[in-house]
């Protein structure tokens, strides 16, 4: 008997009889896990990538290839939000156009991270020897000038 209830509740799901989740608690409990079983096989067949071995998961290449994103991305950081307005937009492209053309450099995405903060760093280095900065403005955003 226990058996066939459970082949029932199978044999229903792959009749495409739809239980609702009060209708299917109602029915007796090997029902329900046949019912559910056939769910739960249904699903392995639709989603391929479940479950997930290791084999399914690519492999990185070896040598990181940073693209234009991974670069804005390394400028999203809050050190530099005053480049992301109109204002600070040209500087930004500048920056960011510096940091792609070394990107024969580049082997992994802490790089990208380290030549975007460089890059900033000279520049706020630049407005400091211009006179443009003070000590105070450039310490805003975690640079420290040195004096020549």
């Amino acid at each position: 008997m226990s058996n066939a209830q459970y082949k029932d509740g199978y044999d229903a799901y792959k009749a495409k009889v739809v239980l609702s989740a009060e209708q299917l608690k109602m029915q007796h409990p090997l029902y329900r896990q046949g019912y559910r079983a056939a769910q739960a096989e249904a699903m392995k067949k639709n989603n391929v990538t479940f479950p997930t071995t290791l084999y399914d998961i690519p492999k990185r290449p070896h040598i990181f290839k940073a693209e234009w994103t991974d670069i804005m991305a390394a400028t999203k950081r809050p050190r530099f939000a005053k480049l992301h307005t109109d204002e600070g937009r040209w500087l930004l492209m500048g920056i960011m156009k510096a940091v792609e053309n070394q990107s024969h450099k580049i082997v992994r995405y802490k790089d990208v991270v380290a030549m975007v903060d460089k890059a900033f760093d000279l520049v706020l280095q630049y407005g400091y020897d211009e006179g443009v900065l003070t000590v105070s403005d450039c310490e805003k955003y975690q640079y420290t000038p040195y004096q020549k």
